[in-house]
């Protein structure tokens, strides 16, 4: 693989027209979008992939969407862990009583 073929996500930012956070976004949120190539901790993608992710980022809805379906899942998750802490924690019912040790 050349490596002048993969293009720094700082480049393909620019070249789109949309920040690096936009990116990252439409990444998380677009089905079929590009994977990039990250070689010790810096993004890069290929240039071949450029169309695509003008495609991908154009489907994009934006940071409001992405950020209102982020804390809706963040609402569920909560949601569900304090179900799950009240199961755990539920008292025997009022009319069962337990046996004493002592008789």
């Amino acid at each position: 693989m050349p490596d002048d073929d993969l293009i720094p996500l700082k480049q393909v930012a620019g070249a789109l027209g949309v920040s690096r956070p936009t990116l990252w976004r439409a990444r998380k949120a677009v089905r079929g979008f590009p994977l990039p190539v990250i070689i010790r901790g810096r993004v890069f993608w290929r240039q071949g992939d450029i169309p695509a992710l003008q495609d991908a980022t154009s489907r994009f809805d934006g940071r409001l969407n992405f950020e209102t379906e982020r804390r809706r899942a963040k609402l569920v998750a909560q949601k569900e862990a304090a179900k799950r802490r009240r199961v755990k924690s539920q008292k025997a019912p009022k009319g069962v009583r337990e046996p004493d040790l002592f008789d």
